[in-house]
């Protein structure tokens, strides 16, 4: 048997199959989950932690935040635990290379109350060794260090 005429004779049978699918009208089930709450664990991707720091800039490009974008179509319903700049902690300044200097911006960011529906159950910690995250009410979470 040649390779030609395997492949014919595969190619044949994929069609056949193809079209008995496409006669039959196959569908998925659509199935009952309820994708109401989302929880994502993992490290400072999913947190959109960057230079030492939360801000909301890096956390709105999180991966989280990315699929309810995908999902939904919109950012709106999926509460984040934003941070203004210059980010809780502060963030981190490249200066110079040579010599290397590196600083921490001035102040810290805060998380806007105004902006978040009540309860927001979404706390976010991605350097558990160099801060401590702690939750004081339902519609707020804080990073100190």
């Amino acid at each position: 048997m040649s390779f030609k005429s395997s492949l014919g004779r595969r190619s044949v049978v994929a069609l056949v199959l193809l079209g008995a699918l496409v006669a039959t009208g196959a569908s998925a089930q659509t199935g009952s989950a309820d994708f109401t709450r989302y929880i994502a664990l993992g490290d400072s991707l999913t947190a959109g932690f960057i230079s030492g720091g939360l801000v909301d800039e890096v956390q709105r490009v999180s991966y989280p935040a990315l699929i309810h974008r995908q999902v939904a179509g919109t950012d709106a319903g999926f509460d984040l635990p934003l941070v203004s700049k210059p980010g809780i902690p502060p963030l981190l300044d490249l200066r110079s290379l040579s010599p290397l200097v590196i600083t921490a911006n001035a102040g810290f960011g805060a998380r806007p109350t105004s902006t978040c529906r009540a309860p927001t159950t979404t706390s976010r910690c991605p350097a558990p060794t160099s801060t401590t995250c702690s939750t004081p009410s339902a519609t707020a979470a804080v990073c100190t260090t």
